[in-house]
């Protein structure tokens, strides 16, 4: 309980980036106070939770963080989860949530390494990856020797997608626009879906559905059309970046507006 305190009180990279599981909050109620990012776990996982079946089946979770994904489809979806986080801090808080939680490592085994474009070839063959939000960073975090200018990133993320196509049936995905949370973006914000349509595509993979935020007021995934002209993201307008920022200025509404614009798709190989 301390190393998560001890975690929850830190100022490591890519910290405090996720909610903690309603499972540990259950144990441990006063971790509560802690439990609060403006990114949308909660909505994300009732939206694609209930778009795949997970029971039994061997996922995997890439870039996990502190593993509120793999800790509640582990436990509300009895999936059996491997995870991948490169970062130690990480690492230890989800160790020690799963001490607290008195979870095997059957039901979540813990990797501690990342999982560049070369490492792919070693996975185990999974039936679902999770990939949320890590692409953005290869350059960065990972993969510099591939991705040294933003006009690489195109190539190196196809090829990616397209090796992780060869060890799991299935992907829930996500992805930021811009390159290692600088200013250069991928592609325009009106341009997002068909974007990552493009990306998922060109890879071989078969869209399913495409989950985006319908409403900056009422913030819960929905279904979008992702091809032809009906595919367009119901907030992104300057309206809605206005709001937002207003709301957030006031206090009214802590959230990220340029993480609400970001689809989740359900693809199958």
């Amino acid at each position: 309980m301390e190393e998560i305190k001890a975690y929850l009180l830190s100022q490591t990279k890519h910290g405090l980036y996720q909610m903690l599981p309603p499972s540990l909050i259950a144990k441990v109620p006063e971790l509560e106070k802690f439990s609060f990012t403006g990114r949308f776990d909660d909505k994300r996982f009732d939206w694609f939770s209930n778009k795949l079946d997970f029971d039994g089946k061997k996922v995997m979770d890439i870039g996990a963080n502190i593993g509120y994904f793999s800790f509640r489809l582990s436990s509300e979806k009895n999936a059996l989860l491997t995870i991948y986080e490169p970062h130690q801090p990480h690492i230890k808080a989800i160790e020690s949530i799963k001490s607290v939680l008195k979870i095997p490592d059957k039901k979540i085994n813990c990797v501690n390494q990342g999982v560049g474009l070369d490492d792919i070839k070693n996975l185990p063959e999974q039936d679902i990856v999770l990939l949320f939000n890590v692409l953005q960073h290869a350059g960065e975090d990972y993969d510099k020797k591939y991705v040294k200018e933003i006009s690489q990133w195109r190539d190196y993320t196809v090829k990616y997608l397209r090796a992780l196509r060869g060890k799991a049936e299935n992907m829930v995905f996500q992805m930021g626009y811009s390159w290692l949370g600088h200013e250069d973006n991928f592609c325009n914000d009106k341009d997002i879906i068909p974007f990552t349509v493009s990306l998922l595509q060109d890879a071989g993979w078969k869209i399913k559905h495409c989950g985006v935020i319908g409403n900056v007021f009422n913030t819960y995934y929905i279904d979008c059309a992702f091809a032809g002209p009906k595919a367009k993201h119901p907030i992104i307008n300057q309206f809605d970046w206005f709001i937002s920022r207003t709301m957030n200025k006031l206090k009214i509404l802590k959230k990220d507006y340029l993480f609400m614009q970001r689809p989740v798709f359900i693809c199958h190989r």
